[in-house]
């Protein structure tokens, strides 16, 4: 079963941002586990090609 990521993760609090979107420590009802996730501004994902390579790129 596949949860909808609203109803998976819990956010917190926001933890930093920048160009492409803001990172939030969150909690995952799923590992019962703190993650950091990444919500992407919608202005970057217009931007493919530098999105991609900033996914990429990511550890």
């Amino acid at each position: 079963v596949v949860l909808d990521p609203k109803e998976r993760f819990k956010k917190w609090k926001v933890v930093g941002g920048g160009t492409y979107g803001d990172v939030y420590v969150c909690y995952d009802t799923s590992t019962n586990q703190k993650v950091a996730l990444k919500r992407f501004k919608i202005h970057a994902v217009d931007d493919g090609i530098t999105l991609s390579l900033s996914l990429s790129l990511h550890p």
